[in-house]
């Protein structure tokens, strides 16, 4: 470990594993969000109804609406998806840096006492 409880690499990129433990909860935290207001819009959409009629003008409007609805409402999925996923890849890499650097620390000390 570095200064501070930082993993040092050998090329000199340091990590601070708690510090990433930290500051991931922000994601999923973002992600909830995120889905809060997703909900609150299809809510309010839903309240609308098809407001724009069901004449031809209308319907060639919703077949289109209906397309951008559905891909917007996938684009807000995603991106909850990617923010929650991002947390937990945050967490398994802190994870995998302080056991790296526990197993490069026990090498040193193992190589040391064979000396």
């Amino acid at each position: 470990m570095g200064a501070e409880g930082q993993a040092l690499m050998a090329d000199g990129m340091q990590v601070d594993p708690e510090a990433l433990r930290a500051r991931s909860p922000k994601f999923a935290a973002a992600a909830d969000k995120l889905d809060k207001a997703f909900q609150d819009l299809k809510s309010a959409r839903e309240a609308e109804g098809n407001c724009w009629g069901n004449d031809d003008p209308g319907t060639a409007f919703h077949e289109e609406y209906a397309k951008a609805l559905n891909e917007s409402d996938a684009t807000f999925t995603d991106l909850g998806e990617a923010l929650n996923r991002t947390k937990e890849q945050l967490d398994q890499v802190s994870e995998q840096w302080e056991s790296d650097d526990q197993s490069s620390a026990e090498g040193v000390e193992n190589a040391g006492r064979a000396l």
